[in-house]
């Protein structure tokens, strides 16, 4: 597992690659360390629901016990390589997307 944080523009992110070598896949998440506020969980929920739906790759998460956000992609890895340029595409493109969490 690799752990970086990343300084943002509306927040800070805990970028994660976690690699499942007995699955051979790898799942990035791109958490943000700000935690939604209990009272506004109910309408980052919605909104996790409505930016959800119709991605092709990845999806929002919200833990509704500590406000935790993410965003996460999984990819199957079975006798294939993964590149630099991979990881530095996802990790841009989930910081991206984890921007506009912040903006809830």
């Amino acid at each position: 597992m690799i752990r970086l944080t990343v300084t943002g523009r509306q927040a800070n992110y805990n970028i994660i690659f976690d690699a499942r070598e007995t699955s051979q896949q790898l799942l990035l998440y791109a958490c943000i360390a700000n935690r939604v506020p209990e009272d506004r969980r109910v309408a980052m929920a919605q909104f996790v629901a409505r930016a959800n739906f119709g991605l092709v790759i990845g999806n929002f998460e919200l833990d509704m016990t500590d406000g935790e956000t993410r965003f996460k992609v999984t990819i199957d890895v079975e006798e294939g390589q993964l590149s630099c340029k991979w990881c530095r595409t996802c990790t841009r493109t989930h910081l991206q997307w984890s921007n506009a969490t912040t903006l809830v």
